[in-house]
């Protein structure tokens, strides 16, 4: 204020300088989420906020993943007015740990399954490898795969990125004991390991303490097709000793509890569970996390080192 109530004007230079910046943060503001629907946009009034459906913590959800596999048809993602059948929703897993992942990085990518027996309609033999070429174009993307003649068809795209072709089933232990003497004695770990190979219960299981050694700290392994555990056929039953579903959710008290700031407050059954004493899967010591959605489950490595805490 100046003297008799009036406002004192910024100086010219002032004055353009603020003008130039809010110019320059509104056009900031339309080029990040001019590609997003009305929905996910921002907007300063409550009312509008408060009518929409989903809180901006989903709307808000990087969703370049989905984009990118609706386009490629593949069936790791429900389509726009799609059913679910015959395809999945993986989309919010992999874009909650994706999404923010710059384009160029060159992540290590390791998949098993090249989808060898899928039919056009659900994307076709080696999708996934074009859909992780279009994300992460500068990505090093490798593959497992139990079909020989082929994964031959492809081995040529996936050296050109830098990866490599096992070739051998997901449960077969030299197989698995290749990929991890290539990723640790090259210093090449894996950023991220996805397993759509054969969907048995536990086959799953063998993969991921096998693959485990070869997945770099901070990164996420992802097993997908879970659903097959809990179908009629006996081969994939969520109960059977070795499946993986059982593991997991040992998994997740291991987490949780055995982890702790405060270990005396521990009653002594628990004690004795983290401790080894009974079902305790030691491998869940190096979970940083355990993050399950429909037929998936992503399980994120600790980073080193790992967080403070007393490890039972």
């Amino acid at each position: 204020m100046v003297p008799g109530g009036g406002h004192r004007r910024a100086p010219p230079l002032v004055w353009a300088l603020t003008t130039a910046l809010a110019v320059a943060a509104t056009a900031a503001l339309t080029l990040a989420y001019g590609g997003r629907s009305a929905a996910c946009r921002p907007t300063p009034q409550a009312s509008v906020v408060a009518s929409q459906v989903n809180s901006p913590i989903l709307s808000h959800l990087p969703h370049r993943f989905y984009d990118v596999a609706v386009a490629m048809k593949n069936a790791k993602v429900t389509p726009p007015g799609g059913t679910g059948e015959f395809s999945h929703h993986y989309q919010t897993t992999f874009d909650r740990y994706l999404g923010y992942v710059p384009v160029d990085y060159p992540l290590r990518i390791l998949e098993i399954g090249l989808g060898c027996d899928m039919p056009k309609d659900w994307g076709g033999v080696g999708n996934s490898l074009r859909l992780w070429q279009r994300l992460f174009p500068k990505a090093q993307i490798s593959f497992i795969e139990g079909d020989g003649a082929c994964a031959e068809k492809f081995r040529s795209v996936i050296e050109a990125t830098g990866g490599r072709l096992y070739v051998g089933l997901q449960a077969d232990a030299a197989a698995i004991a290749q990929v991890v003497e290539h990723a640790t004695s090259t210093q090449a770990p894996f950023d991220l390991i996805v397993d759509d190979g054969g969907h048995v219960a536990t086959d799953q299981l063998l993969s991921l303490q096998g693959l485990w050694p070869a997945l770099r700290p901070g990164g996420l392994y992802v097993i997908e097709d879970l659903l097959t555990s809990y179908w009629s056929n006996p081969v994939m039953k969520a109960d059977d000793p070795g499946a993986v579903i059982p593991f997991l959710k040992e998994a997740i008290d291991a987490v949780v509890g055995c982890r702790t700031a405060s270990p005396a407050e521990h009653s002594s059954k628990w004690v004795a569970w983290c401790r080894g004493n009974g079902t305790m899967p030691q491998l869940a010591k190096q979970f940083l996390s355990l993050d399950c959605a429909a037929e998936i489950c992503a399980i994120q490595k600790h980073g080193s080192p790992a967080p403070p805490g007393v490890v039972f």
